[in-house]
């Protein structure tokens, strides 16, 4: 009998580790995955943010050259700047397009711009000139100097 009961108590004991051992290697596995995952979204947040630091150099290179407007080029470099990592020197390039950005936000674009009323075009047509006017200035001087910082990178 009491051979019995220590040959049942070394099958538990080897169950019991079999089984620890089976956790162990999930738990290995699955911690293997999630680094993979860690690595994967860091690669794809790293090539989000080299394509919106690409795409605002070409979008400030073309608002140099007078090629596009500044309410166009301000929505574009606003919404692609969210995607970088900016310290506090290099947010202040993106400052005069987000300000721009956030004021012409509610004004409707595409399909609804084309339902506007002339009445309602020439009024945001006028707010567009307005920010071009007390804008214009700062926004190159912040175009030129994305573009400087760019082309260093």
């Amino acid at each position: 009998m009491h051979f019995f009961a220590l040959s049942l108590a070394t099958l538990i004991i080897i169950a019991l580790a079999a089984y620890a051992i089976s956790l162990h290697l999930k738990l290995h596995k699955r911690q293997k995955e999630i680094q993979k995952t860690e690595q994967d979204v860091a690669k794809q947040i790293t090539e989000k943010q080299l394509s919106a630091r690409k795409d605002i150099g070409f979008l400030a290179l073309a608002y140099i050259n007078e090629q596009v407007e500044l309410a166009e080029v301000s929505l574009r470099i606003s919404k692609l700047a969210q995607y970088l990592e900016l310290d506090e020197q290099q947010q202040t390039h993106y400052q005069v397009f987000n300000e721009v950005a956030s004021t012409i936000a509610n004004i409707p674009t595409h399909k609804q711009w084309k339902q506007l009323s002339k009445k309602d075009k020439a009024a945001h047509q006028r707010t567009f000139k307005q920010l071009e006017e007390l804008h214009t200035d700062n926004a190159k001087i912040s175009a030129q100097q994305i573009v400087d910082l760019k082309q260093r990178q």
